[in-house]
């Protein structure tokens, strides 16, 4: 009888055990046996962080819900040129520039991903400078004074110094206004092939300059008419220095810089206009694709000869030859119209520099009509890193003009 008790209660603990051990593993893993359907979100501390200090060892945190113990999260920079991003979550500068802090995870089979936009604003290492061959006992004589830039009553920017800086170099032939960056200054043009990329790295006062200055494409008949008469005006800029293009990546992909929309137009004056553009488009490119340079860099998108002659007559082709506006009648209208509006299946998904940044820029609204073929558009490209050919992009469509008194 005793051996029968002892077997029954010997029983009843082993299922007790048993059961114990099953409740433990139930509630133990309860957050980790979720069904393949749980969607999860990972998030970190911050989407934007901005960092002006070398020394400066910020921490972002990654959370993943619901949680889940199983998990293995995966933290890396987008570009450790710029920064580094630790699995302790601490993200450290290493030179000026824009990248992405990113965590990512694979649960059931599913990808998880978090991105904080990271500005590193440090400033130019004078050792790289030195090294590119410019110094700052090198800089040349002052140019004229930049004012503080001002919107008038009619929503035109009305405190350009354009005319003295015209007068001070001639190639200076327009005035550029970005709000919510610093890009506030002239811009040159070089109309010759062999000179088009001159103030690349040069100064308006002729002399090596490490930022260079603004230009514009040599095919823009900006100079020729000091009108804004292309289908593209392109500007071009350096943004290597703490001037020109500099704050073009760095400010325009924010999310804070979007947010307010009176950034979302720009303000070109030219020596007889003056104009406002709405921005429609930021993103990142590759120019190693030759659509996508076509696409961000071409003046004029023209007809072939053959359906220009059965488009107009002899005498109106006659005409705009001698009053030099031949290539409005040869501006392909549907062409320029499709480059102008496919610019989101343009932008850079496969460089992973540039990829994190695919979804911040993609969906965008800037509450504007999509450009048509009668619109022109203005094109801001710089560089978006000195090792790659991928260029950062802004595009904005012409909106208002005005004329400008012209010169004496």
């Amino acid at each position: 009888m005793t051996s029968r008790k002892n077997f029954i209660l010997i029983s009843s603990l082993i299922i007790i055990a048993l059961l114990s051990a099953l409740v433990f593993l139930f509630i133990n893993n309860s957050s980790d046996s979720l069904s393949s359907d749980t969607v999860y979100t990972l998030t970190l501390s911050m989407e934007e962080l901005e960092i002006t200090d070398k020394q400066a060892r910020p921490v972002l945190t990654a959370k993943l819900t619901p949680d889940n113990k199983n998990a293995v999260l995966e933290y890396f920079s987008s570009n450790s040129s710029i920064i580094t991003f630790d699995e302790s979550g601490v993200v450290t500068a290493v030179k000026s520039g824009v990248a992405a802090a990113v965590v990512r995870t694979v649960l059931d089979g599913k990808k998880y991903e978090a991105v904080c936009t990271v500005i590193v604003d440090i400033g130019i290492d004078p050792d790289v400078m030195e090294e590119e061959g410019f110094t700052e006992e090198n800089q040349g004589p002052p140019v004229p004074e930049i004012y503080e830039p001002v919107i008038d009553e009619e929503g035109f920017l009305s405190s350009d110094n354009l005319l003295e800086y015209n007068m001070f170099n001639n190639d200076t032939v327009a005035w550029l206004y970005v709000p919510g960056t610093n890009i506030n200054l002239p811009v040159a043009q070089k109309t010759s092939f062999s000179e088009r990329e001159f103030y690349l790295d040069h100064g308006l006062n002729f002399f090596p300059k490490y930022s260079g200055s603004a230009f514009f494409d040599y095919r823009c008949h900006v100079t020729e008419k000091n009108r804004i008469l292309d289908q593209q005006t392109v500007v071009f800029g350096h943004a290597r220095g703490t001037d020109i293009f500099d704050q073009l990546e760095k400010v325009t992909i924010r999310q804070s810089w979007f947010e307010n929309e009176q950034n979302r137009y720009i303000y070109l004056n030219t020596l007889l206009e003056d104009t406002v553009w709405q921005i429609y488009a930021c993103y990142y490119t590759n120019f190693d694709i030759p659509e996508n340079q076509i696409a961000a860099t071409t003046p004029n998108f023209l007809l072939d000869e053959s359906v220009i002659s059965e488009k107009y007559s002899a005498a109106e082709i006659s005409a705009a030859t001698a009053d030099g506006t031949l290539f409005t009648l040869q501006q392909d209208t549907n062409e320029f119209r499709l480059y102008a509006v496919t610019w989101r299946s343009r932008m850079e998904t496969e460089d992973s520099r540039y990829s994190p940044f695919y979804n911040i820029l993609f969906t965008r609204d800037y509450g504007t009509e999509p450009p048509t073929g009668a619109d022109k558009i203005l094109t801001l490209v710089t560089c978006a890193d000195a090792d790659s050919n991928v260029r950062y992009v802004v595009q904005a469509k012409l909106v208002n003009t005005r004329e400008r008194v012209p010169l004496e």
